[in-house]
C-alpha cells in the first residue's frame, strides 16, 4: 500500500494544485481518462465548499493512496463539524457508505475534531474477467493435450495442479465463513440505520426480501424440473416435520467457534443476525463497536480479494484437471442452464413488466424502453454498480420518481433485492447435483433457497467472493466440491444474464412503490422523449 501525505490551504491557486496533484496521481495509477475528470471535479466542489465556510488562509490535508490496486483519495479539515456534501437529500449513514463503495459518491464523517472526506475508486473487473476466460481456454488445451504427455510429466503436472487447487480452496475456506458473518452483521446494522433515516425503508426493504424469496422460491421449482432432479423420501420412520424439526434445531450453534470450521453457512447466519440485532438494539451505545464490524467487513472482503487474484490460476489447475481426467461432458452441457436461465429471466422481465403496465397504465413498450438503458449496461458489464449512475438518472428523468426516493431505493434494492441474482447460487448447486447424480429432499432445497437469498444479500461487490461462498453452499449442502471449478465457470456466464434482469426487475418494483408512496410523476413516465 503507498501513501502520499500533503498539506494544502484553501486558497483558489491551492485548490488548483491539489486538483492537478489529483489528476497527476490517478494517471499514474492508469486510472480511466472519465474516471479522473469524474474523481477530480467532485473533490474541487468539496474544496470550494470548506473554503466557503472556513476560508482561503484554512489548512488541510490530502492523503492518497492505493490499496490492493485501488485508489482512494482522502482530505482532511479540522474544525467544527461541517459536511461540504450536496445534502440537498440527505442520506443516511450506510447509503453513503455503500455509494461510496461504488466509487460513484464520496463519503463525509466527523471524528475528534476533524473533517474527513473520502473518495474510493471502483475496483477494476473487465481485465479478471479477461484473466478467467484465459485461464479457461489454457485448460481446455492442457485437458485435451494433457493424455498425450508422458507419465513422468502427467505426473508432476497433475501434482503440481492439485496442491495449488488444494492451497486456494483452504485459503478460501480460511476466510469465507468469517466474511458471510461480518457482511450479515454490516448489513442489518445499514438496513437499521436506513430505517431510522425513513420510515418508508422499512417497507421497502420487506418488500424487496418478499420478492427475492418468491422469485428465488419459482426459480428453483423450474429448475429442478428443468434438471431433473430426483426428490427422494424421507428414510422409514422419519416424515417431513420431523425432517423441518431438525433441520431448524441443527441451526442453533452447539458453540460460537465449531460453524466457522465447519463452513455451517446457517449457523454463522444465526449467530450474525443475534449480533447485528445486539447492535442496534442498543443504539449509539455500541457505536464504537458497529463501526469495528464495519472495519471487520472491508478487511474480510479485502482479504477475499486478495485471495481471489489466484482464481485465475485455480480455474487453470482444477478444469485443467477435470477435463484431464473425466473430459468434457459437464462443460459441454452448460448450454443447458445457460439458455435456461437466459428464458425463466425473460418471462420474469415480460411478466413485470405487464404487471407493472397494468398497475400504472402505461403501455408496456414504453415502460420497457425506459427500462433498458441501465439493464443493458448491467447485461454487458455483469456489474450492478456500473449501471447505478445509469438507473439513477433514468429514475428520475424518464420514470417520474421523486429523488428522494431513488436516492434510498436504488441502494437499498442493491441490498435487500437479489432476484434474480440469488439464482447464481442456486442453479450452479442444482446442475452438479444433477451431473453426480444426488438425491435431494424438500428439505434440502429449503435450505438451498435460503442460503441463495442470504449469501445474495450480504455477499461484497469484491471480485471472486462469488466462489468464496459458492464454496460455503457446497459444503453446507454436501455437493461434490469437485464441481466448484466447473461451477465457477458457469457462475461466471450466468451473471451477465442475471444482473440484466436484476436491474431491470429493481427498477420495476422501485417504479410500483413510487407509485404506492405518490412518488412518481406520472406526466414524466408518459413522456414518450424524455
Amino acid at each position: 500500500m503507498s501513501v502520499q501525505v500533503e498539506d494544502y490551504s484553501l486558497s483558489p491557486v491551492e485548490i488548483d494544485h491539489i486538483s492537478e496533484r489529483i489528476s497527476e496521481w490517478l494517471k499514474q495509477n492508469n486510472e480511466s481518462p472519465k474516471n479522473i475528470i469524474r474523481m477530480r471535479l467532485i473533490m474541487e466542489e468539496i474544496l470550494i465548499s470548506l473554503k466557503n465556510r472556513f476560508g482561503e488562509e484554512y489548512k488541510c490535508t490530502l492523503r492518497i493512496k492505493k490499496s490492493l490496486g485501488v485508489p482512494s483519495i482522502n482530505i482532511y479539515c479540522a474544525g467544527e463539524s461541517f459536511n461540504p456534501l450536496n445534502n440537498e437529500y440527505e442520506q443516511d449513514e450506510y447509503t453513503a457508505l455503500f455509494l461510496k463503495n461504488l466509487g460513484i459518491s464520496p463519503i463525509w464523517s466527523y471524528h475528534n475534531g476533524v473533517n474527513e472526506i473520502s473518495l474510493r475508486a471502483v475496483r477494476p473487473s473487465h481485465r479478471f474477467e479477461i484473466m478467467l476466460l484465459s485461464s479457461l481456454v489454457l485448460a481446455l488445451i492442457i485437458g485435451l493435450l494433457g493424455p498425450l504427455f508422458p507419465e513422468s510429466i502427467s505426473f508432476m503436472v497433475k501434482t503440481l495442479f492439485s496442491t495449488i487447487s488444494s492451497i486456494f480452496m483452504r485459503l478460501l475456506n480460511t476466510f469465507a465463513g468469517m466474511m458471510v458473518f461480518m457482511c450479515i452483521v454490516n448489513g442489518i446494522c445499514g438496513i437499521g440505520n436506513i430505517n431510522e433515516f425513513n420510515k418508508i425503508g422499512r417497507k421497502m426493504i420487506g418488500r424487496y426480501i418478499a420478492l427475492s424469496v418468491l422469485y428465488t422460491g419459482l426459480g428453483l421449482v423450474f429448475f429442478t424440473i428443468i434438471f431433473n432432479i430426483h426428490i427422494g423420501q424421507p428414510p422409514k420412520g422419519e416424515n417431513e416435520v420431523m425432517k423441518i424439526f431438525n433441520m431448524v434445531f441443527n441451526i442453533l450453534p452447539d458453540n460460537p467457534v465449531k460453524p466457522f470450521i465447519d463452513l455451517n453457512t446457517l449457523q454463522i447466519a444465526v449467530i450474525g443476525i443475534f449480533v447485528g440485532l445486539l447492535i442496534l438494539s442498543n443504539g449509539e451505545r455500541l457505536g464504537n463497536i458497529k463501526n469495528a464490524f464495519q472495519g471487520g467487513n472491508i478487511l474480510m472482503s479485502d482479504a477475499i480479494y486478495v485471495i481471489c487474484k489466484l482464481l485465475p490460476l485455480y480455474i487453470l489447475s482444477s478444469l485443467s484437471l477435470l477435463f484431464w481426467q473425466d473430459g468434457y461432458s459437464l462443460l459441454l452441457k452448460l448450454w443447458k442452464p445457460i439458455l435456461f436461465t437466459a428464458i425463466f429471466v425473460f418471462l420474469l422481465v415480460v411478466i413485470a413488466t405487464l404487471y407493472s403496465s397494468m398497475r400504472l397504465k402505461v403501455s408496456p413498450l414504453l415502460i420497457a424502453k425506459k427500462l433498458l438503458p441501465g439493464s443493458l449496461i448491467g447485461l454487458s458489464t455483469a456489474s450492478s454498480m456500473a449501471a447505478f449512475s445509469a438507473v439513477f438518472e433514468s429514475c428520475e428523468k424518464k420514470l417520474g420518481i421523486a429523488s428522494k426516493l431513488a436516492k434510498v431505493g436504488i441502494p437499498l434494492g442493491h441490498i435487500g433485492f437479489v432476484a434474480p441474482f440469488s439464482f447464481i447460487f442456486a442453479i450452479p448447486s442444482l446442475y452438479i447435483a444433477s451431473s453426480y447424480g444426488m438425491e435431494v429432499d424438500l428439505i434440502w432445497l429449503v435450505i438451498l433457497g435460503l442460503l441463495s437469498v442470504l449469501i445474495s444479500m450480504s455477499i461484497p461487490p469484491v471480485p471472486g467472493t462469488f466462489l468464496a461462498c459458492l464454496t460455503i453452499v457446497f459444503s453446507q449442502l454436501k455437493i461434490p466440491v469437485e464441481g466448484i471449478s466447473i461451477s465457477a465457470t458457469l457462475g461466471m456466464l450466468l451473471d451477465f444474464v442475471l444482473t440484466g434482469g436484476r436491474v431491470y426487475l429493481n427498477q420495476v418494483e422501485l417504479l410500483l412503490q413510487a407509485k404506492s408512496y405518490d412518488m412518481l410523476d406520472m406526466d414524466v413516465l408518459k413522456k414518450e422523449n424524455v
